[in-house]
């Protein structure tokens, strides 16, 4: 199917990296969309506080904030995947928190024409809540996980209190995912 650059959408699935149990997300998104305004995005469903640094890896180059481009050899975010050429079975990754390391892999699922127009990103899908921001990354998130399910760790304690009160490591709400959206995306 031939899709205009104006109106259409891609159906992208994003994985959080050695996971386990698996935390991943499917979105649908303006295929205008540019890579800084997905990773508000990606902020956004992952529950993720913004508080690191990210960089996109797409195709042997390397995308971040712009303003820090030229410091650590990075292109400007204000590419879109459109822009770029993405077709459905094409990846890329995302990596947030670079000192821990947390890898997202993203997959483009599908680019359709809409039959209303996305104006704002949305979430159609997931599993797993969002390991909480801290340090360790996934090998630090396993840890924790083991240590906070058996009472006789001697971490259990500290590895209880690192998890939100009520938190579930198979959770996932796609209304908080896409009221985490609507909250970005319609300021």
């Amino acid at each position: 199917m031939a899709v205009k650059d104006q109106g259409d959408a891609y159906r992208i699935k994003i994985l959080l990296a050695d996971t386990r149990p698996a935390v991943w997300r499917r979105l649908e998104i303006p295929a205008t969309l540019s890579l800084a305004r997905l990773h508000r995005a990606i902020q956004a469903v992952f529950g993720w506080e913004d508080d690191h640094g990210h960089v996109f890896r797409i195709r042997g180059t390397e995308y971040g904030e712009v303003g820090t481009e030229g410091a650590f050899g990075l292109r400007a975010e204000r590419v879109s995947l459109a822009g770029l050429g993405f077709q459905p079975g094409d990846t890329l990754s995302y990596e947030y928190g670079l000192e821990d390391a947390w890898t997202h892999q993203i997959t483009v699922e599908d680019r359709f024409l809409p039959e209303t127009p996305l104006r704002i990103p949305r979430c159609a899908g997931g599993k797993g809540a969002c390991p909480p921001e801290g340090p360790g990354g996934p090998f630090g998130y396993r840890e924790r996980l083991a240590a906070a399910a058996n009472p006789r760790h001697p971490d259990h304690p500290l590895a209880r209190a690192s998890f939100p009160k009520g938190w579930r490591p198979e959770a996932f709400d796609l209304g908080a995912a896409n009221d985490g959206l609507r909250a970005i995306f319609t300021r």
